[in-house]
């Protein structure tokens, strides 16, 4: 049996971006590190504060991924301009600067969002093959 907050945070990762599973034992297992847009969309869909609190201390438990900064705000700005001279029009923003940060830092990239195919196919991010 799981706490109401770690069963939140599981169907947040089921549904989005999983970092998470549970394991044969009843234990999460990390498949990969969340990222701090991440723990802005798990956190925000909390209504009480003792749930907000729990939640956020467990998530920041585990060392938790910076997306932003400057130097990646102007190369996903560059990834967004060879990707449309390559005639692909990418639909959000956020999926331009997570796919950056993953491409700079060598991460590889655990989705299932088929907007992320153009920066596999012509940047060079790797993903977690699922």
């Amino acid at each position: 049996m799981f706490s109401r907050t770690a069963a939140r945070i599981f169907t947040f990762c089921v549904k989005g971006s999983p970092f998470a599973v549970w394991n044969q034992r009843g234990r999460f297992q990390l498949l990969c590190q969340p990222t701090d847009l991440m723990l802005t969309e798990v956190l925000q869909g909390f209504t009480g504060g003792r749930e907000f609190n729990k939640a956020k201390n467990m998530l920041t438990a585990l060392t938790v991924i910076e997306l932003g900064g400057q130097e990646t705000a102007i190369q996903a700005a560059r990834n967004f301009r060879a990707l449309r001279k390559r005639g692909v029009t990418v639909r959000k923003t956020i999926d331009t600067v997570i796919a950056t940060r993953c491409i700079e830092s060598g991460y590889d990239l655990l989705h299932s969002d088929r907007d992320f195919d153009p920066f596999v196919n012509d940047l060079g991010l790797r993903v977690v093959v699922r």
